[in-house]
C-alpha cells in the first residue's frame, strides 16, 4: 500500500501588518482630499526582489514567508473619506536591528514583519478614515499583479507557462538536485480586517496563500544510465481551469472572518489551453552558457513547482473516481512518464488540496517504452500538502 502523509497549513503561510511608525509614513505634498489617514504595519517571508519563502521548518509542516523591500500590496476601503483603493509598499524589519515587541522588550527584526508601510505614491493621499466607525479593509499580493479591481472585486491572472526564473544546483548527498526557482508574481495572498475608527493605532492585515501549488520533485534513474530530461506538465484530462483569469470576491470573508473569499474563473479568452500547465527543463547555465536540457543521473532531482488557479476551499481530488489529473515527465526520446495525482490506494487518500503547496514525490525516471509508473512507485514516496506558497 502507498502512504501519504497530509500536513495541515499552518498560519506560516501568512503576512501581518504591523508596528509602522508614524513618522515613516509620507505625507502627501498636495493631497487631493484632506484628512486623518489611516496607517498600517506588516509581517511576511525574502529574496531579490519581491516576496519569497525561506527553508523548511523543524516540524516538516511549513515554509515561512518573508518580505522583501519593495513589495507591493494594494488595500480596498470602501468606507475611506477620500479614494477607495490605495497601493502600499513594505519594508521589511532588519535582522542586524532590534525592535520592541512588547513595553519595554526587544528582539532582533523579523522580516516576516514589518519596519514600515508607505504609499507606492508619496504624492497622493492615502486610505483616510472616513465617518463610519467601523472600516473594513481588504488586501492583496502583488499588487502590481492586479489586472482590475471593482467594489472590492480583483481579477487577475495565473499563466500556462511557467518558466522558472533561474535554475539553482545543490548537493542532496547522492546527487544535484536542480530546483526551478518558481517566479513568485503568480503567489497570490490575501488579508481581510475589520478596524473601529475611535481605537486608532495601526490597521493589522493577515495574509493567506490564494493560489493552490504544486511542489513536484522528479528523482533521477534507478541505476547508472543517464537520462535526459525535456520537460515536465500537469494536466486536466477532464479538461477542468487550471490557469487563466480568475476574481477573487471578498464578500464571503466580510459576513464571517472564518470564511475565504470566493473564487471563480474568467471565461473571456476564446481559446486558449487552460487545462494544461507546462515547465521546460531547460537551464540556461548548462552547457558553459551556451545553455542545455537538464540530465538526470542516479540520486540527481529536479524540483519544480506549478500555481494553479485558487480552487474551491473544499477542493480535493483524493475522491473516488477522481483520475483526471496528471503530471506528465517527458524525457528526450523516449515514452512520456505520468502519474494520476488521485493519491487513492485503498483507505488511504490525500489528493490535491486548495490553498496549500502539495509536494509530490515522484519515482525514479526510465527512458526505456512506455512507463506509467504506477507500479514502479515505492512505498517510501509521498504526496504531502505543505503550507509553502512558492519560492524565490
Amino acid at each position: 500500500m502507498k502512504k501519504y502523509s497530509v500536513y495541515s497549513l499552518l498560519a506560516l503561510g501568512v503576512v501581518a501588518l504591523s508596528g509602522c511608525q508614524d513618522e515613516e509614513i509620507v505625507k502627501p505634498v498636495n493631497p487631493a482630499v484632506t484628512g486623518e489617514e489611516i496607517t498600517f504595519g506588516s509581517s511576511l517571508y525574502d529574496a531579490e526582489t519581491r516576496t519569497i519563502y525561506g527553508d523548511l521548518n523543524e516540524e516538516g509542516t511549513a515554509y515561512p514567508v518573508y518580505w522583501e523591500a519593495g513589495d507591493q500590496i494594494s488595500i480596498y476601503c470602501p468606507q475611506s473619506n477620500n479614494t477607495q483603493r490605495v497601493l502600499y509598499s513594505v519594508t521589511p524589519q532588519d535582522p542586524a536591528k532590534e525592535y520592541e515587541v512588547s513595553e519595554g522588550v526587544y528582539a532582533p527584526g523579523d522580516k516576516s514583519k514589518s519596519e514600515a508601510v508607505t504609499k507606492l505614491d508619496q504624492n497622493a493621499p492615502g486610505l483616510q478614515w472616513g465617518a463610519e466607525e467601523v472600516h473594513e479593509f481588504s488586501a492583496f499580493y502583488p499588487a502590481d499583479k492586479i489586472l482590475s479591481s471593482e467594489q472590492g472585486v480583483i481579477t487577475a491572472e495565473i499563466p500556462v507557462e511557467q518558466a522558472p526564473v533561474e535554475w539553482k544546483t545543490t548537493p542532496n548527498g547522492t546527487g544535484t538536485t536542480y530546483t526551478g526557482i518558481a517566479n513568485t508574481d503568480y503567489a497570490f495572498m490575501w488579508a481581510f480586517n475589520k478596524h473601529e475608527k475611535s481605537k486608532g493605532g495601526d490597521v493589522a492585515l493577515k495574509f493567506r496563500p490564494w493560489v493552490t501549488i504544486l511542489d513536484v520533485e522528479i528523482n533521477g534513474p534507478a541505476d547508472d544510465r543517464e537520462v535526459k530530461m525535456s520537460s515536465v506538465q500537469l494536466r486536466s484530462l477532464s479538461g477542468e481551469t487550471l490557469t487563466g483569469r480568475f476574481t477573487v470576491d471578498f464578500k464571503a470573508v466580510e459576513e464571517n472572518p472564518n470564511f475565504y473569499p470566493t473564487y471563480a474563473a474568467v471565461d473571456d479568452q476564446g481559446g486558449a489551453v487552460r487545462n494544461q500547465i507546462t515547465i521546460q527543463l531547460y537551464d540556461q547555465s548548462l552547457n558553459n552558457g551556451q545553455g542545455d536540457f537538464i540530465t538526470l543521473r542516479k540520486g540527481d532531482k529536479i524540483v519544480v513547482r506549478f500555481y494553479l488557479l485558487p480552487k474551491d476551499v473544499n477542493y480535493d481530488t483524493s475522491g473516488e473516481g477522481r483520475n483526471d489529473l496528471e503530471i506528465r515527465v517527458a524525457p528526450f526520446n523516449s515514452a512520456v512518464l505520468t502519474r494520476t495525482l488521485n493519491a487513492q490506494d485503498g483507505a488511504v487518500t490525500g489528493g490535491i488540496l486548495a490553498h496549500k503547496v502539495n509536494k509530490v514525490i515522484l519515482p525514479p525516471v526510465s527512458n526505456e517504452g512506455a512507463n506509467y509508473w504506477m507500479s514502479s512507485l515505492d512505498p517510501n514516496i509521498y504526496v504531502t500538502e505543505l503550507s509553502l506558497p512558492g519560492s524565490k
